[in-house]
């Protein structure tokens, strides 16, 4: 956002990508949400089954699903947390009214290099898989 200040039409492109994240942050809050809200169904299914004496086979495909489910809600919580937490420490730096010019410069180019490493990470193929969390991560 630094850099964009600098050009002509820099704050309506700001404000283009500032709803633009605020609307991915939603919809993946939402998505968490929708997430949550499955896992207590699938909770309240299993208290049912309990009740309703189903199948050992039945019962253990229903506590799997919560627990993955459980992971996936887990993951995207954490990841929405360390994103907030991302975001809040990026803008602490880049705003900082005390800095001038040319510090606030070199921060956003720090942290524009910083973003390209992170943006580079790639999962190692020749990690070995988890076998106790077996779910898509999103990545």
């Amino acid at each position: 956002k630094y850099f964009e200040r600098q050009e002509l039409f820099g704050s309506f492109r700001n404000a283009y990508h500032s709803v633009k994240e605020t609307g991915r942050v939603m919809s993946d809050a939402y998505a968490m949400f929708k997430d949550a809200m499955e896992l207590q169904r699938t909770y309240a299914e299993l208290s049912k089954a309990d009740e309703n004496s189903i199948t050992p086979e039945e019962k253990l495909r229903l506590e799997d699903s919560a627990t993955k489910k459980g992971l996936q809600v887990l993951w995207k919580s954490g990841r929405l947390e360390i994103e907030n937490k991302t975001h809040q420490a990026c803008s602490a730096v880049l705003n900082d009214k005390a800095a001038d010019k040319e510090t606030l410069k070199r921060r956003a180019v720090a942290m524009r290099a910083m973003g390209e490493i992170y943006m580079a990470v790639k999962p190692d193929p020749d990690q070995i898989p988890n076998p106790f969390i077996q779910f898509e991560t999103g990545l």
